[in-house]
């Protein structure tokens, strides 16, 4: 009996945890503030083709982010990325696992109704969790403030701001991201989005990019995107396809 009651006790949570639908940070290049629910795990795992220019071509396949709620304002992260890099122009080739990437995100403030909510997210990228073309010699950080604006049940926006790891120019640059994101229905949801990279002594990258996400369920989704360059600078376009699940944790 006692086995039964903490069985059904076990379900009941998970089905009240799983009443709110999964909010991943992907497709966007926008990171949204929330954080995952305490004692939940989630992951989303996607794919990237990029053409850079006519001659130069990257693959991320995949990359993959595992989220973990410490706390309910707070998470732990962990990112990698499997990169296949052809760049003809430079005639330099690039194959494996790009430096490894821990981190945290800490939701510092939110408003009762949720309508305005921010957070800080940091990321710390370890050069010896890498494959050998890969490799680099110091290690190297991200860190964005990320602001989320709910305008509507249907409207929400989202921007960012922060520096970014150049693994080209071994260097660190600012970015700025900003994404309107609409509910089409309980299944289907969409953005638009405009970011840029700005690099020192350079054109800034600027891109515009969309996507849609479809839920197949409440703790699960789909999703597929895509982008165009703005400038010279920046890539002629990229697609992308990705799943994000998350299992565990409690209100």
């Amino acid at each position: 009996m006692k086995k039964t009651l903490l069985l059904l006790s076990s379900f009941l949570s998970l089905t009240i945890y799983a009443q709110d639908k999964i909010e991943a940070e992907r497709p966007s290049e926008s990171l949204s503030p929330k954080t995952v629910v305490k004692k939940s795990f989630q992951a989303e795992i996607g794919f990237r083709k990029t053409q850079e220019n006519e001659q130069d071509k990257v693959w991320r396949q995949p990359n993959a982010l595992f989220r973990y709620g410490v706390f309910d304002k707070l998470e732990l992260r962990l990112e990698t990325t499997v990169a296949d890099e052809k760049l003809v122009s430079e005639n330099e080739f690039k194959k494996g696992l790009k430096p490894v990437e821990i981190g945290l995100k800490l939701n510092f403030f939110e408003t009762k109704n949720e309508a305005f909510s921010s957070s800080i997210v940091g990321q710390i990228g370890i050069p010896k969790f890498a494959s050998p073309d890969h490799k680099i010699d110091k290690a190297y950080n991200r860190v964005r403030l990320l602001f989320e604006n709910k305008l509507s049940e249907k409207l929400k926006l989202n921007y960012n701001v922060g520096s970014e790891w150049d693994s080209e120019d071994q260097e660190q640059n600012w970015m700025y991201s900003f994404t309107p994101e609409f509910e089409i229905s309980d299944k289907w949801e969409s953005y638009v989005e405009v970011y840029g990279f700005a690099k020192k002594g350079k054109t800034p990258e600027d891109v515009f990019d969309a996507g849609i996400a479809y839920f197949v369920s409440k703790n699960s989704k789909l999703d597929l995107s895509g982008g165009v360059g703005l400038n010279e600078e920046s890539p002629h376009y990229f697609v992308a396809a990705g799943i994000s699940f998350r299992f565990g944790g409690k209100k």
